[in-house]
């Protein structure tokens, strides 16, 4: 054991980058224990001193989160969802975690005791599940790879037993996903398509606009990830964007803020087309901006990203003037996914491309595009070998 850390327990050097991180672990009131880890220290005594004010802080928001009226399975839901937090889970998936926990798992769930939880209940649950007509299967899916997680937590804190896991999770097997969109997906438009929309932005104060819809189209970030890009965050060498962040106006502050994504892995380095990263250039020449602005900056100013209600306005104003299915700003994402799909690319490559951690989760959530590649390969073998 190194001298720092014998003089800051649970403070250790990271040789590589020159820094240090810290881990901390608490025993809450309600008996669970929660653990984070954090990077980037420049002193081990800033990293300990950081680590003894979280301990305090887990300790408090653990034990006021615990309401006594609530039945156990919503106190400890709300713990597996506060511990997602504390291990970096994006904002907008914490929000959709307890939509779908809301809707879908507590009316369930609610009143049944941990311990008590038979295999038939989970057959049950899922008939329940599957009756949810307003959900698709791959939206279900999610609900159940979620419900799935809750119940690894439990074993994790040995409120059942993996003997127990291993059989909810053989009985909640996914549902079938043929013949589907993307989740929530209303369409995808193709370069076609998408070059109709886009001739739409002719006026200058809309330009900006245009230049995110671009954006989101030919990069496959999110919409989120896209408005919180600072000009430093391009490298016009390499004509590639490092996107490392999300906004959110929904963290309490009442304004529109960045949000550091904790997880090293949720960071991607993503390459540009050249056309796209020469008029990115000319835009921040041409409004001035330096290395922190907003390159999609909102009303306020580069100090401030654009606001996803006025960018949502936009998008709208100018699908009502094509002839053309309207869809969402998202599905600009899944449009930039499909396309590459289409194209015969690699689905690992476009897995990591836009952030997906496993190449499985891009092949599930676009299945429709795999079952046309399916046929296709089907048609050739056909023509090869008759």
């Amino acid at each position: 054991m190194k001298k720092n850390e014998k003089k800051y327990p649970g403070v250790y050097e990271d040789k590589k980058n020159g820094t240090y991180y810290v881990t901390t672990k608490a025993k809450c009131l309600d008996g669970i224990y929660v653990s984070v880890i954090k990077r980037g220290f420049k002193t081990a005594p800033k990293a300990y001193a950081w680590k003894n004010e979280e301990r305090v802080r887990l300790q408090n928001t653990y034990s006021t989160t615990i309401n006594n009226n609530k039945t156990e399975f919503e106190k400890l839901f709300e713990s597996f969802i506060e511990r997602r937090k504390n291990n970096g889970l994006a904002v907008t998936s914490l929000r959709a975690d307890k939509y779908k926990c809301d809707l879908y798992i507590l009316p369930f769930f609610k009143d049944k005791t941990i311990g008590k939880i038979t295999n038939f209940d989970i057959q049950t649950y899922k008939e329940y599940l599957g009756k949810q007509s307003q959900l698709n299967g791959e939206s279900k899916n999610k609900v159940l790879s979620l419900i799935l997680s809750f119940f690894d937590y439990l074993v994790l804190f040995n409120y059942i037993k993996s003997e127990r896991y291993n059989d909810y999770k053989r009985i909640l097997e996914r549902f079938s996903t043929r013949d589907v969109k993307p989740s929530g997906c209303r369409g995808v438009y193709g370069p076609e398509e998408f070059e109709v929309f886009i001739s739409t932005f002719t006026q200058e104060n809309e330009y900006k606009y245009k230049l995110l819809f671009e954006f989101i189209f030919q990069t496959g970030c999110r919409n989120c990830e896209s408005r919180s890009v600072w000009v430093e965050d391009f490298n016009f060498i390499t004509n590639e964007v490092r996107v490392h962040s999300g906004v959110s106006n929904k963290t309490g502050s009442g304004k529109v803020e960045r949000l550091e994504y904790l997880k090293t892995n949720s960071e991607k380095l993503i390459k540009l087309p050249t056309k796209l990263a020469n008029r990115i250039q000319e835009w921040i020449i041409k409004n001035d901006l330096k290395a922190k602005d907003y390159v999609f900056f909102g009303a306020a100013g580069p100090s401030e990203p654009a606001s996803a209600n006025a960018t949502q306005k936009c998008a709208a104003k100018h699908f009502k003037m094509i002839d053309l299915p309207p869809i969402r700003i998202h599905d600009l994402r899944h449009s930039h996914v499909c396309n590459l799909l289409e194209a015969d690319v690699d689905p690992k490559m476009v897995a990591e491309r836009v952030g997906h951690n496993d190449v499985n989760t891009t092949i599930n959530i676009y299945n429709h595009v795999t079952k046309k590649k399916s046929e296709k390969l089907n048609n050739v073998i056909e023509t090869i070998f008759s």
